[in-house]
């Protein structure tokens, strides 16, 4: 199972919805906000890090063990059938000249051609169709849909517009977006607001993986934005 399933790193994180949001908890409750940091000279960095630095590296830490050991319990959960279907199942990209198929833990060279034409090094294969693995309502989903894409153009991020197709055709085929440049936490939060149950991720290694998400239950913890 772990052969086909990828569990985040510490630093894989960056980015995560809850790992910002205890970042800003954290400097809040020592009376700095981010905009503080911001504005601070080399100096005053280095003093910032050197009386804070280890507190927040441990409330981070903290946070960041609470993600992988939920990714891991479903890990530990995941059905073989439908670790079948993943890997089953064509990611093609089909748009603005690019075409081509990911498949789980086939390292694919067109991406990493992609790669070094766009100075990005992570893909991330996701669609807002079916959340929860439930099937929707064809309105519904373009709905879910166009709100990804919205979130994406808003942001000026790059993606490629794809599909997931099942070898079996016994799933409808999922409109898809392959995502490039975001880090690992930022697309376990994409596909957390979405309420995805899992999304195709590859590193710079252009070999993709399939990471847990899980689904609308995970999102009390991947979409934290507050901490009380």
């Amino acid at each position: 199972m772990k052969d086909f399933c990828y569990i985040p790193t510490f630093e894989d994180l960056r980015g995560h919805p809850r790992i910002k949001a205890a970042y800003k908890d954290v400097l809040n409750r020592y009376g700095y906000s981010i905009k503080d940091i911001e504005l601070m000279n080399d100096d005053q960095l280095d003093a910032f890090r050197h009386g804070l630095g280890r507190n927040i590296g441990l409330r981070l830490s903290h946070e960041k063990q609470l993600i992988i050991n939920s990714i891991q319990n479903d890990l530990a959960g995941f059905s073989k059938q439908l670790l079948n279907d993943y890997l089953q199942t064509d990611y093609r990209v089909n748009d603005r000249g690019q075409q081509f198929v990911l498949n789980i833990v086939r390292k694919s060279e067109t991406l990493l051609e992609l790669y070094r034409f766009n100075k990005l090094a992570t893909c991330t294969f996701i669609t807002a169709y079916n959340p929860d693995g439930q099937l929707a309502t064809e309105k519904a989903n373009q709905n879910y849909q166009r709100q990804l894409i919205s979130s994406l153009d808003t942001r000026e991020i790059l993606y490629f517009n794809g599909e997931g197709k099942g070898h079996d055709n016994q799933w409808p085929v999922e409109p898809s977006l392959c995502i490039l440049g975001l880090t690992c936490g930022e697309a376990i939060g994409l596909a957390s607001q979405f309420g995805q149950l899992a999304i195709v991720w590859a590193s710079e290694n252009a070999i993709p993986k399939i990471i847990l998400t899980g689904g609308v239950e995970g999102q009390d913890l991947h979409l934290l934005e507050e901490f009380v």
